[in-house]
């Protein structure tokens, strides 16, 4: 059976290898402990009180007070207090009379894995697929020093029978051969040599460029401090032109006072000229002058 509850006339027990809801009759058929099971019931045309109960004429549910202290009573048998549980998977649950007098309690990790919902004991391997049949998986077990809730990695799992140097995986697994990994550490070496001398040219080049970065922006430094030493030379100059000149209104009656001097010099050649041609010059020499005769 597989059903919550299992009947004989007005007798009704509940299956303790139901794992379903309550009232859903629904048990887990990929659980192991959850398929159909076969029972051995013996029937007694009398009723006796369990051994660890004070009575039992309460009513279901029982009362955690109706059981004696230093006992639980789980599924309709008794058992010692700290007595661990006798169902397959379950082992690393127990009897806790003062926690909980009328269920298991746990689980108790210290000795035992507690994976996917069962109890492993220590060191037992998992199980994986070999055609239609489980076996061992020797490369992975329980082992409460690294971890309770899953399977552990087993080192050195997969040394070959016949070991040879080489490098290996920690399962054990071969990786490479010991001559092929000289072989191969020669070549990084060379490879790490001349990465080092290209790195150390590229350095040079570097520390030259700066160099000459550092020439040029010296050369830039001092071409401008020449460009504003010009150009407060260039301002001077300006300025002192400024200052020395003559005023606008000075300037103007100069040329007007040149142009009057240049008009009564330009009248005055006219009328010596006008006189040359009328023949009575303004300027003779003294001795062609007639004696007596006074000049004009």
């Amino acid at each position: 059976s597989r059903s919550e509850f299992m009947h004989w006339g007005n007798v009704k027990r509940k299956n303790v290898m139901y794992t379903g809801d309550t009232g859903m009759d629904n048990a887990d058929t990929s659980l192991a402990v959850s398929s159909s099971k076969a029972f051995v019931v013996k029937l007694k045309s009398t009723m006796v009180l369990p051994s660890c109960l004070n009575e039992c004429n309460s009513p279901f549910p029982l009362q955690a007070s109706k059981v004696k202290t230093g006992f639980c009573y789980i599924d309709r048998y008794c058992f010692a207090n700290g007595e661990p549980s006798p169902y397959s998977g379950t082992e690393c649950y127990s009897c806790k009379s003062y926690t909980n007098p009328l269920g298991w309690s746990g689980p108790d990790t210290s000795k035992m894995c507690h994976i996917g919902g069962k109890c492993v004991a220590n060191g037992v391997h998992a199980q994986k697929q070999a055609g239609r049949r489980s076996v061992d998986d020797a490369c992975s077990s329980c082992d409460v020093s690294i971890s309770t809730d899953s399977y552990s990695a087993v080192a050195g799992c997969e040394l070959p029978t016949s070991f040879k140097a080489g490098c290996y995986e920690e399962s054990g697994a071969h990786v490479i051969g010991l001559a092929d990994m000289m072989s191969q550490n020669v070549t990084k070496t060379n490879q790490v040599n001349r990465l080092s001398s290209e790195l150390s040219s590229v350095r040079k080049e570097r520390n030259s460029v700066m160099s000459d970065k550092a020439v040029a922006i010296n050369s830039l430094t001092m071409a401008e401090k020449q460009v504003t030493s010009c150009q407060a030379e260039k301002n001077k100059c300006l300025d002192k032109g400024n200052n020395d000149g003559v005023p606008s209104d000075v300037a103007i009656g100069l040329i007007v006072a040149v142009s009057a001097l240049f008009l009564i010099v330009l009248v005055f050649l006219i009328v010596i000229i006008f006189r040359e041609k009328q023949g009575a010059p303004m300027f003779v020499p003294i001795s062609v002058l007639p004696k007596g005769v006074p000049s004009a």
